[in-house]
């Protein structure tokens, strides 16, 4: 009758799942460009915690431990660290390998075989959760991995599967109906309260193919239409291949931060990018500085991707320290835009004073421009320039924004028939980016001539930063002055002149630098020929915050063009690498990626092993063994890298194997099932042994031969693929052969992928004779 029972339950369940995919199919597809995603595009960053059983001090052992430790989460301290941080979301684990969930889940607990309450806690932490960060506008996600709990065979087996691949399960349509079952579970329970998905071990060569993506997404989507999915297939950055159209953003693990979009849509996702804070997953140290990750983020956001950061955390919901800092800074240089930065705006006194008796504005003069100064080291301000045109031409253009170079020129051009005052007002709003992607601003006080145009380039990407005429009747020597304001953190600065139309009585030029615009120091000097640059100097802008250019000539000599280039140069290069992250077998050839924004790269450098430096950017391992490589590059500049360090396991030994069994031979042949345990011994001494599996039972007679006595099933008990060492074996062999002998093959597999195989035999001899 428990039997029974049991299986009416279970068919009700499967019917129940049935019905209800059937009924939540049609909200699985994702969307390319999907407008679902809007919030994450407009949350910038977001925090990603592993809240696991073995992670830091979370225990985990058992579910009295499991309870405790999810019991002890203070929801309201930690959504209060959220708030601090700056976080747009936080995505937090349900659980994984450990087969241990932190929110009650009776579904999985039936299909795993598991009474109600044996592997999920008795709190729902993720409402708690939920309810502590809407308080604050914090959006939580969840994340779930696609398979089954690696580490729970029992669980693993009561829901279809039986043999892993690179540790993880190989799944098929059974699994996939279960687990679907068990997501659609949560999502209906918490509804739209959970934002999005992040699934994660959505591997190939563990079966995963689009239909369980459409399985997953359908479950997902059954409780909140408009939640956002993402299936991770490793460390990349692209589309899963494997998901099909049901995607909706990038699930984007990467092993360190330096991935930029260059728009928000990644083959019609929302570009997304996930990595650690600490040197590996939920680690407490930092291994990037503020500044670094303040830069990064922006860059990412000024292209409208999001950046996921995992932090640690510990069992009652408390952060690391220093990394919650860390989020604060973050939050200080991403965050807190339009906040009053801007120390001074500076007009030429020339429009100050022109504007209120000008007859037109034509009076004021060519384009001029308004030089804005902001805190050291940051800067871009967004300026508005009003003109008061009710009295004018209607036609007029009325307000000019020039977001570029941190500049606004004037409006020209605007009729004042009846000679009335032009009102003018000048709004400035400043956003908060790195200097590193700032245009400085470079102000004009010509004393002759015309000035059209002024703008810095940062990094060594030239731009004119001005351009001017002489008149050909000008008598030389003639200079102009460019203020290129001295409070950015810029460390060389290099100036080429470049004359056109200049007739052959330029003799040459003469450069000056002022730390005030008044006492000048000349600096540099050369000959001018037409249409050459030349290389004038190289200042420490601290030192110079004012550069006049002089140019020198006979009788009725003349330049009809002029211009002066800016390079600077403070960034040192970044380089990549493409190391394996885990034990390998084959010899690896490691290549070093170098690029620099500004001078160019010089030269890459690395080590091995600490021994002597060398030059290049290919290294070839393939000594077995554990070898640390670092490696740096320098540009151009002699800016030098902070060193990075890669390390490369190289294992291509396969592991020993013997196997004993406390039976060889099972007499008398009188068809009784025999218990044969084998004793495995293995050893691995470089990678270790990842698993040893029983691989093969196999017999040379097949079960009802001729003269065995006419019996089948003569191999039980017996699970492959694990290391099952008892089984059952018949005591029978054909009448008509030699003797049956069965050959038991275990494989052992270490860490990088070596394998190898040992085998015993047991036998049933035909007779006792000495025959």
């Amino acid at each position: 009758m428990v039997v029974m029972l049991r299986t009416i339950r279970n068919f009700f369940i499967a019917m129940l799942f049935l019905y209800s995919t059937i009924f939540s199919s049609g909200n699985a597809n994702a969307s390319l460009n999907n407008p679902n995603t809007d919030w994450f595009m407009n949350a910038k960053y977001g925090l990603f915690f592993h809240y696991l059983a073995g992670y830091n001090d979370i225990t985990g052992s058992n579910i009295t431990q499991w309870n405790s430790s999810v019991n002890t989460f203070d929801v309201n301290a930690f959504a209060n660290n959220m708030e601090a941080a700056g976080a747009g979301y936080v995505v937090l684990t349900l659980g994984q390998n450990s087969g241990y969930y932190n929110s009650p889940n009776a579904t999985y607990e039936t299909l795993a075989g598991y009474t109600v309450g044996a592997k999920t806690s008795t709190r729902d932490l993720p409402l708690d959760l939920y309810n502590a960060l809407n308080a604050k506008g914090i959006k939580l996600m969840l994340y779930l991995p696609s398979n089954a709990p690696g580490n729970d065979s029992f669980a693993a087996n009561n829901m279809g599967l039986t043999t892993k691949t690179s540790g993880d399960w190989n799944v098929n349509s059974t699994f996939g109906d279960k687990w679907a079952q068990v997501i659609q579970t949560w999502a209906d329970r918490y509804g739209d309260k959970i934002a999005g998905w992040w699934f994660d071990g959505y591997y190939s060569w563990n079966g995963f193919d689009s239909t369980y993506a459409q399985k997953y997404s359908s479950a997902v989507k059954h409780g909140n239409p408009n939640a956002i999915v993402s299936f991770n297939p490793g460390v990349s950055m692209k589309k899963n291949p494997l998901a099909g159209d049901y995607e909706d953003y990038t699930s984007g693990e990467l092993t360190s931060f330096g991935a930029v979009p260059t728009s928000r849509w990644l083959e019609g996702l929302q570009w997304h990018m996930l990595s650690h804070l600490g040197s590996g997953w939920a680690g407490a140290n930092k291994s990037f500085t503020d500044t670094y990750m303040v830069n990064y983020i922006n860059s990412v956001n000024q292209n409208q991707g999001v950046v996921s950061m995992d932090a640690a955390i510990f069992r009652n919901g408390s952060l690391s320290p220093d990394q919650l800092n860390q989020m604060k800074a973050i939050k200080a240089g991403v965050r807190n835009v339009n906040s009053g930065n801007l120390n001074s705006i500076t007009a030429p006194a020339d429009i100050t004073g022109a504007i209120g008796s000008a007859k037109t504005a034509d009076a004021l003069g060519l384009p001029k421009t308004v030089s804005l100064v902001t805190d050291a080291g940051w800067g871009y301000a967004n300026v508005t320039w009003n003109v008061d045109a009710s009295n004018y031409d209607p036609t007029v253009k009325t307000a000019q924004t020039f977001t570029v170079n941190g500049t606004v020129t004037l409006p020209t051009g605007v009729a004042n028939p009846n000679n009335v005052p032009l009102t003018t007002s000048i709004n400035v709003t400043v956003n908060k980016i790195p200097s590193s992607q700032m245009t400085a601003t470079a102000t004009s006080q010509e004393t002759v001539g015309e000035n059209n145009a002024a703008s810095m380039a940062i990094d060594g990407n030239p731009q004119t930063i001005w351009h001017t005429k002489w008149d050909k009747s000008g008598v030389l020597p003639q200079s102009i002055t460019l203020n290129l304001g001295g409070t950015y953190p810029i460390d060389k600065v290099a100036y080429l002149p470049r004359p056109s139309g200049s007739n052959g009585n330029i003799t040459g030029y003469n450069v000056f630098v002022s730390t005030d615009g008044v006492t000048f120091t000349k600096v540099a000097s050369g000959t001018w020929k037409n249409d050459n640059a030349v290389k004038v100097a190289t200042f420490d802008p601290t030192e110079a915050s004012y550069v006049k250019l002089e140019a020198t000539a006979g009788v009725g000599g003349w330049a009809s063009a002029a211009e002066i280039n800016v390079f600077v140069e403070h960034q040192p290069p970044t380089t990549t690498d493409n190391a394996p992250s885990g034990w390998v077998n084959q010899d690896v050839t490691v290549t070093l990626s170098a690029s620099d924004i500004g001078s160019g790269v010089a030269n890459t450098y690395y080590t091995v092993d600490d021994g002597a430096e060398q030059t290049g950017t290919t290294v070839v391992l393939s000594e077995e063994g554990v070898h640390k490589l670092v490696y740096w590059s320098v540009d151009k500049a002699g800016n030098v890298e902070t060193p990075h360090t890669a390390v490369v396991q190289l294992d291509k030994t396969a592991p020993t194997l013997h196997v004993v069994l406390d039976k060889t031979i099972l007499w008398p042949a009188n068809h009784q099932m025999i218990t044969v345990s084998a004793s495995v011994y293995s050893e691995d001494s470089l990678s270790g042994i990842e698993s040893v599996v029983l691989t093969s039972i196999i017999s040379n007679e097949s079960d009802n031969g001729l003269g065995d006595g006419q019996t089948s099933n003569d191999i039980q008990g017996v699970e492959l693929g694990t290391l099952d060492t008892t089984f059952l074996l018949r005591a029978e062999r054909s009448g008509e052969g030699n003797g049956r002998i069965y050959t038991i093959t275990y494989t052992a597999f270490d860490h990088a992928g070596n394998k190898t195989s040992a085998s015993s035999t047991v036998t049933v001899p035909h007779d006792k004779s000495d025959k």
